[in-house]
């Protein structure tokens, strides 16, 4: 069994990978370093596809609608919550890789570039950690309606607003470090 499994992984390295990187002489750059391995372009993508469901089917709801399925709601809220926890954990996970396997040139040259993804992260967390919490809030509201009010709600919801425009804008910033890396490297 272990023989097979040897086997197995050999073939997946001779069809995956070029001779010089399975002998670990072939220089990478930090630039392919992350687009082969930082997680966080596949993962933000998805969560901001997830946000934006969400947000498309509250926008439908009056805030005051206790009669909405607040509790399902809060069910994908939770997921939501536990998937973007799960993110921020890979996210951290790939900034070590990228200093275990990267020389210190090409780590120089990713310092910009992982400063905005910091950031990025940072404000990702933020917005949608006040859209979950507004969720959770409307959802205790249906259990005890004396638990909000709709001024907190309004308040809350102006400030997810603002994370939303900044979160868009860190967006960029990040799409745009990414380019001038690519053009540093080639």
């Amino acid at each position: 069994m272990r023989l097979i499994l040897k086997a197995i992984a050999v073939l997946f390295m001779v069809i995956f990978y070029s001779p010089l990187q399975i002998l670990g002489t072939e220089q990478i750059t930090g630039y392919q370093f992350l687009l082969d391995n930082f997680r966080l372009f596949n993962e933000s993508k998805w969560l901001q596809k997830e946000l934006r469901a969400i947000d498309r089917e509250l926008a439908e709801v009056e805030p005051a609608n206790l009669e909405f399925n607040w509790k399902e709601m809060n069910n994908k809220a939770k997921n939501l919550s536990s998937d973007l926890m799960s993110t921020r954990i890979k996210f951290l996970m790939d900034l070590k890789k990228v200093e275990k396997k990267l020389e210190e040139a090409e780590l120089q040259k990713l310092k910009p570039f992982i400063l905005q993804a910091s950031i990025y992260v940072d404000v990702m967390m933020q917005t949608i950690g006040t859209r979950i919490n507004i969720i959770k809030r409307m959802y205790k509201m249906t259990l005890d309606s004396e638990s909000w009010t709709l001024d907190e709600y309004y308040k809350e919801m102006e400030n997810y607003r603002r994370f939303i425009k900044e979160f868009e804008d860190e967006s960029i910033k990040l799409n745009n470090e990414l380019e001038e890396l690519k053009e540093v490297i080639i």
